[in-house]
């Protein structure tokens, strides 16, 4: 059935897992300080869902190899998995520091950072990432680290910072959901800012949501910004306009 995919899916890796478990243990076996070896059980008892277990092997690697990145990064990994969100979030600067180059770490690292409301460092995080060389600009991981971005520039009250990047965020169509908090946050924002408010109504329009788009559109005539008001007023007048008739 369709619906037990994911069980199945599930189970096979957990099956994975403890058989590269035995293997592993066994490398371990004759050489009881091979890093990799212990890197890999750790591995195989994440499969397994045994998040204690994976730190314990995670962290003997991260003994026999403090300068690995990639132990760092999956450090990180298993004390998250583990609910230890503090120690996930030292083993991903870590992981940073010692390789720069890996994107999903400043992924993770952000979005930990986020959930802890740790929003300088998301800030910082998500800048660091967006400039980063590798990162393809109409990538998914992009726009989330955009979003992301946003959203805590806001939560700081950062709202110059957050207007900034408004512009590439609003780029593709967001949802309610993603609009939402947003829209939320600039409302609180002290400081007339047409171009963002233009910005926003677009977004609302885009979403399907006439009535918040008209509320945007007329907070940004209000900021009397000759050049904002035109695109404002046009966008009102298309709202009010009767829908096409089909044939």
């Amino acid at each position: 059935a369709e619906g037990g995919k994911p069980a199945d899916t599930a189970r096979a890796a957990a099956g994975q897992g403890e058989r590269a478990g035995k293997v592993f243990r066994r490398f371990l076996d004759l050489d009881p300080k091979n890093c990799r070896a212990h890197l890999g059980l750790a591995r195989a008892h994440l499969a397994q869902n045994l998040a204690d277990h994976a730190v314990k092997a995670a962290e003997e690697s991260q003994k026999l190899c403090p300068e690995d990145a990639v132990v760092a990064d999956f450090l990180g990994k298993a004390y998250d998995a583990a609910h230890d969100p503090i120690s996930a979030i030292e083993s991903w600067r870590r992981a940073i520091e010692l390789d720069p180059s890996n994107l999903e770490t400043y992924r993770l690292l952000a979005a930990a950072c986020e959930a802890r409301s740790l929003y300088p460092e998301v800030i910082s995080t998500c800048e660091a990432l967006l400039l980063r060389p590798g990162l393809i600009e109409t990538s998914p991981e992009f726009r989330e680290a955009v979003l992301r971005l946003v959203r805590a520039a806001l939560a700081s009250q950062a709202y110059r910072l957050a207007s900034v990047w408004t512009e590439r965020a609003f780029e593709a169509p967001l949802t309610v959901a993603e609009l939402t908090p947003l829209a939320e946050g600039f409302s609180k924002d002290p400081t007339c800012r047409p171009r963002t408010r233009l910005l926003l109504g677009r977004a609302w329009e885009r979403a399907g949501v006439p009535e918040q788009a008209r509320a945007s559109y007329g907070s940004a005539l209000e900021c009397r910004d000759d050049l904002v008001s035109a695109d404002a007023r046009a966008a009102l007048a298309r709202l009010a306009a009767p829908p096409a008739k089909t044939p």
